[in-house]
Order: structure tokens, then C-alpha cells, then sequence
């Protein structure tokens, strides 16, 4: 990847004021978040705030600021953040939490010559990162300039309001006369279509094919019994206004319980709507409302996982799930007390290594990563753990939930943006920005990885090949764990599983 000369950015410098007084804070990397939570780049003292509250961006010339789902919004001059990020200009004023207020100077680096100097000598801080001393505030200059600037766009908008007024009403009369035509409209329920090719990894292929033929669950293929293509693929029951008679999370009165494989395909999307909406308010607190193109995907792996268990197989990726649920139960203690230590939710810290690993403490892949958490030897570095100890999980655990929760701190802490937490333990975090940036707009206006599903096409080929699988399949963990008994499972569900049984 080649990367951007810091001389060809614009410069950022953020004059910001809050209870705690006014500071200048230049941005000297590309992304800077603000927010009360210590996690923040720049920690602010206002009770308005969340922990991360929004980040500011630099890409090139172009600056922006996206909310990272805050509590009382991020406004810019007045209005709210867009879901895909609002541009910034040099003198915009961004308002956040209840007294905090800041202001934007932009510069690019060719025009450094003719600028004034500061005021304020600048010499190096005692502590540099983000820490400052007090600046002045924007200059009067810049003020009178924004004063003047409304004045010219009031006359400009007054013009068009006019024009626009004509123009509604030729269009009132033409309508008053003439007869209305053929609508051809698209269908409000249309397919999702991802990419026509099947690029499946090796576990899927062990999955099989279907009984017609085609990939397991594929979420766009479903023949009839007279092997004509059905082109509903799901048919969701009606969700609106609550439609489903069971509570998200509930279990199913005893009378009604049926193992997943004997329930008909609307009792098993039924089933699947249920728990992945019990799943999201164990990660986040809030529950998500999942549309019918979604569940698809998650259903895919559902389906594979129920043919697992009780199939005698020990080979990886196949493996009977009374097996691989057998390690999971012994090293679940040790995953639930670090995760909830470091204030991630517990069942993201449970089904990332049957994703990983399958609970195999020391599988190790063909690039180098190992372990249940599948860490390369300088991410195990970086988070205090010699390489060399990767298949102890006792000393994994720590190390893992730490690196999740700064993913949760990047994106947020509801469902959705842990989600994307959990994208990004499959794909940089870097990645994930990128993606979102490039596929949010006003047509797509919900912050998800689901969003990124629904428009894997404008994204690269690890996107569409590889990651794409990864949340959908860590939901179907969860609930297959979760609900073990529909399963068959012989077991608890697995977040319960919090005293050790080795005599530790």
C-alpha cells in the first residue's frame, strides 16, 4: 500500500472549549477521537459526553467527523452528524455533549508561507499528545467572516425559494389536467443478490452441498420439490408493530420445544429471528431489529452447525459439536473473567475462538497464527504475550479481551457497532473504516456490518470472499451455544459456564 506523505495532508487544528477551559490540540495522526472515557484521544470533562463520543478523520485534503452512536448526538454548525460523516470546512464549529463546543481551522501545507503567524509562540508542549496548553480562541477575523458569509447565502436561498414556489405551482396546475400514467415501480421486496461466484473456504466445503445441490444455505438459492427456482428464497413472518408472538430471548414454552432439524422452514427462520435478536442484547444491551435479508446469512451456518452434532467426526471444521463444545465448556471460566474484567460483553469473548479455532488452544494456521484466539506472534507482543505462550488460554484471554475492547472503543458499544468490532478482529480496523466510508450514504444510512453485506459489491475481494462470512457465522455460534438444547446439546448454555471444574 503506498502510503500518504504527511506534507501532502491538510493541517488540522482543533480550538476547543469546554468546563475545563480552552486548548488548541493539532491533529497529528489520522483519526482522533474525542469522548469523557479515558480510551479517547482527547478526554473531555463534560457529563454530556459518552465514553467515545465521535472522531474527527483526515484522509489527503479531505476532513470529516462521524459519531461513534453517542447518547446526545455530534452537530456540526448546528445540525447532526450524518451516519456516514459529515465534511468539515476550516471555521466549522462542532457542538458536543452539554457545554462543549469546537472549533475547526484547516489549512493546507502549500499555503503556510502566506499565513499570519500565531499569536502564541509555538514551542514544543511537556506533553504532547493531546495535552496542550490553553490557546486563544478563533480570531476576530474569522468570526466577522462567518458573520458576513449568512448574509450573501440568505439572498441566494430567498432567490431559489422563489423559482421553487413557480415552479410547484405549473407543476400543480399540469397535474390538475392531465390523467396519471403506467407507474413502473421495483418491487418493495426485492432479493438480496451478493456475488454470483462461490469462493468457499475449505470449512465450508465441509459443510457439503445441500440436498439440491447447491451451497448450504445459500441465501440465494431455493428450489421447490419440483426443482423450479423459487424466487421468495425466506419468507419472514410480518415484523411489524411486534408481529412474532415469542419475546426475543425468551425460551419456548416446554410443550412447543422441537430440536432446530425437525422445525419447518418458518419455525427455523422464526427460530433464527428470536435468538440473533437475544444474541444482540447480550453484546450490546439493545436489542437490534433484524431485517429479512439478513438472517440468510446467519441461517447458512445454523443449518451447518445442527448437521454436526452427534456425526462422529473428529476432523476440523466437521467436527461433532459435543466434542468441540466438551473443550469450550473447560476454558470458558477463564474467557468469561477476563472479558467481563475488562468490561467487554462475555459472549463475544466466548464464540470468537469457535470461529477461530474451534476451541483447538493450539491450532495454528498457515500464516502464523495460533492458538484459540489465533494471534500472530506480534499482536501477542503488542498485548504483553510472549509468542511462545499463545496456546495457554489462561494467558490468551487477558490479552484478547483487551484487544476487543479497544476494537469496541473504536466503533461503539452497541450491537451493531460490536458487530463491527468483531469485522474488524477478522479484518484491520482499518479496513472496516474504510468500507464504511465507502459504502455510506443517504440510500444507506445504517452504521453496520450489515450494511456492508448489502453493498459487498463496491468492496474488495477479501471483503466479498472472506469477511463477509465472519459475523454471520459468529451470531450462529452464539446461538447454537446459546440455545444448546435445540441443537441437541447436552449442555447449559455456554455464558453460564463461570466456575472452573479443574480445581482451580
Amino acid at each position: 500500500m503506498v502510503s500518504t506523505s504527511l506534507y501532502d495532508m491538510m493541517e488540522a487544528v482543533l480550538t476547543i472549549h469546554s468546563p475545563e477551559g480552552t486548548r488548541k490540540v493539532p491533529m497529528t495522526q489520522d483519526r482522533l477521537t474525542l469522548g469523557r472515557g479515558e480510551d479517547a484521544d482527547v478526554c473531555i470533562d463534560d457529563a454530556g459526553l459518552s465514553r467515545l463520543h465521535a472522531s474527527i478523520y483526515r484522509e489527503d485534503e479531505k476532513v470529516w467527523i462521524l459519531d461513534e452512536g453517542s447518547t446526545n448526538g455530534s452537530y456540526v454548525n448546528g445540525a447532526p452528524v450524518l451516519l456516514r460523516g459529515t465534511p468539515l470546512a476550516d471555521g466549522d464549529k462542532i457542538s458536543i455533549g452539554d457545554y462543549t463546543t469546537v472549533w475547526i481551522s484547516l489549512s493546507h501545507p502549500s499555503s503556510a508561507v502566506s499565513r499570519q503567524p500565531s499569536a502564541v509562540s509555538h514551542q514544543p508542549s511537556a506533553v504532547s499528545n493531546h495535552k496542550s496548553a490553553i490557546r486563544n480562541p478563533p480570531t476576530a477575523d474569522r468570526e466577522s467572516i462567518l458573520f458576513r458569509l449568512p448574509t450573501a447565502a440568505v439572498a441566494v436561498m430567498a432567490a431559489a425559494l422563489l423559482i421553487g414556489v413557480v415552479m410547484l405551482a405549473v407543476n400543480l396546475l399540469k397535474g390538475s389536467v392531465e390523467t396519471s400514467g403506467d407507474v413502473n415501480e421495483e418491487s418493495a421486496y426485492r432479493t438480496h443478490e451478493p456475488g454470483a461466484s462461490d469462493s468457499r473456504s475449505k470449512e465450508d466445503q465441509a459443510y457439503g452441498p445441500s440436498s439440491n445441490g447447491t451451497a448450504v444455505g445459500d441465501p440465494t438459492s431455493n428450489t421447490n420439490a419440483a426443482g423450479g427456482s423459487d424466487t421468495s428464497v425466506v419468507q419472514y413472518p410480518d415484523r411489524e408493530g411486534g408481529g412474532s408472538n415469542s419475546t426475543a430471548g425468551a425460551p419456548l414454552a416446554a410443550g412447543s420445544r422441537k430440536l432446530y432439524l425437525q422445525m419447518t422452514e418458518a419455525e427455523r427462520n422464526e427460530f433464527i429471528y428470536d435468538r440473533a435478536r437475544h444474541i444482540s442484547r447480550m453484546m450490546g444491551n439493545r436489542e437490534y431489529q433484524f431485517t429479512a435479508d439478513v438472517l440468510p446469512y446467519i441461517k447458512r451456518y445454523v443449518d451447518a452447525y445442527a448437521r454436526r452434532v452427534g456425526n462422529k467426526s473428529t476432523s476440523l471444521w466437521s467436527e461433532d459439536l459435543n466434542l468441540l463444545f466438551g473443550r469450550a465448556r473447560r476454558v470458558a471460566p477463564h474467557i468469561i473473567r477476563s472479558f467481563n474484567a475488562h468490561g467487554v460483553p462475555s459472549v463475544v469473548g466466548l464464540y470468537i475462538p469457535m470461529i477461530e479455532s474451534e476451541y483447538r488452544e493450539c491450532l495454528t494456521s498457515p500464516v502464523g497464527a495460533k492458538g484459540l484466539f489465533q494471534f500472530m506472534p506480534d499482536t501477542a507482543r503488542g498485548y504483553g504475550v510472549d509468542p511462545a505462550d499463545r496456546c495457554d488460554a489462561r494467558k490468551m484471554a487477558p490479552a484478547a479481551a483487551m484487544y476487543m475492547k479497544h476494537r469496541i472503543a473504536e466503533f461503539g458499544t452497541d450491537a451493531m457497532s460490536v458487530a463491527l468490532g468483531i469485522a474488524g478482529y477478522n479484518r484491520s480496523p482499518d479496513s472496516v473504516r474504510r468500507d464504511l466510508h465507502d459504502v455510506l450514504d443517504s440510500e444507506n444510512k445504517e452504521r453496520s456490518f450489515w450494511t456492508l453485506i448489502a453493498n459487498s459489491n463496491k468492496l474488495d475481494r477479501y471483503f466479498q470472499n472472506e469477511n463477509v462470512k465472519y459475523v454471520p457465522k459468529f451470531f450462529a455460534a452464539a446461538i447454537v451455544g446459546e440455545t444448546p438444547w435445540a441443537f441437541g446439546l447436552e449442555m447449559n448454555p455456554l455464558t453460564t459456564y463461570t466456575r472452573n471444574t479443574d480445581g482451580e
